[in-house]
């Protein structure tokens, strides 16, 4: 996450810098599912209790067809070409980058 700084709400952007803030609730989310990539696509989605994830085929590509991985994921809410609003995973964390409970 990145923080932007103006002096004017419409100017432009005057300087920057990386936020302490790891997640938006509703925007920006951690999620803990199991990836499930069908044996005839190239995308995959992870199964949570809550929602379903999207992973674009640039992100599945490292997941064997037909199988399925417990995995940990950032995602974001997003609207896709079909005016669907879902969740899309932008980063895989792996179980010793995953931040601890005190930063939510």
């Amino acid at each position: 996450m990145v923080e932007i700084g103006r002096a004017e709400p419409e100017g432009h952007p005057l300087d920057w810098r990386i936020s302490e803030v790891q997640t938006i609730p509703g925007l920006c989310e951690i999620f803990v599912g199991t990836l499930d990539r069908p044996e005839d696509k190239t995308f995959a989605f992870i199964r949570t209790s809550r929602d379903d994830i999207f992973v674009t085929p640039g992100m599945a590509g490292a997941f064997t067809p037909g199988t399925q991985h417990d995995v940990n994921c950032l995602a974001i809410r997003r609207t896709n070409k079909q005016g669907k609003t879902g969740w899309r995973a932008v980063k895989f964390i792996e179980q010793e980058d995953q931040w601890s409970s005190d930063d939510f």
